[in-house]
């Protein structure tokens, strides 16, 4: 897969798929973020992202998967954003009209702020209802052979 995509912000669950190996959504993943590793183009990941990520392996004391996070968010082509106050108020906008969770509100709100080509994930609510950017769903993206 060679993405054309110069900006992609990754949805927390995309990233969990990512570093836990979950099928069948692991390898379209992982080829998707080492072409914009290789490409030199910006993954961007929200600070709740970052969050929800570390959450389960600090509950467990995992020190594995608490290192595989941090490498994957401190890659070099990796960005992850704090929540300003536009992006507070983007996302309770786009709560607002679409009734998303906060969380995912911010994840959108962020993608939309940083300029992003697309958002990746795998939440079927935010796939169906999220229009102020192009949603790649995961399940979709892998029944179709989608390339970004």
């Amino acid at each position: 897969m060679v993405t054309k995509a110069q900006r992609l912000c990754f949805d927390t669950n995309a990233l969990i798929y990512l570093l836990e190996g979950v099928r069948p959504y692991h390898a379209w993943v992982d080829r998707l973020f080492s072409d914009m590793e290789q490409m030199g183009r910006q993954v961007v990941l929200s600070v709740v992202t970052e969050a929800e990520l570390l959450v389960r392996p600090l509950r467990e004391n995992d020190l594995g998967k608490i290192a595989r996070i941090q490498v994957t968010t401190d890659a070099p082509n990796v960005s992850v954003v704090a929540t300003s106050r536009q992006i507070a108020r983007e996302a309770a906008a786009i709560r607002a009209d679409i009734d998303i969770k906060l969380p995912d509100a911010i994840i959108v709100a962020t993608a939309i702020a940083t300029d992003c080509d697309a958002l990746v994930g795998n939440d079927s609510r935010c796939a169906g209802r999220v229009k102020a950017i192009p949603y790649i769903y995961l399940e979709d993206a892998i029944a179709n052979g989608r390339v970004v």
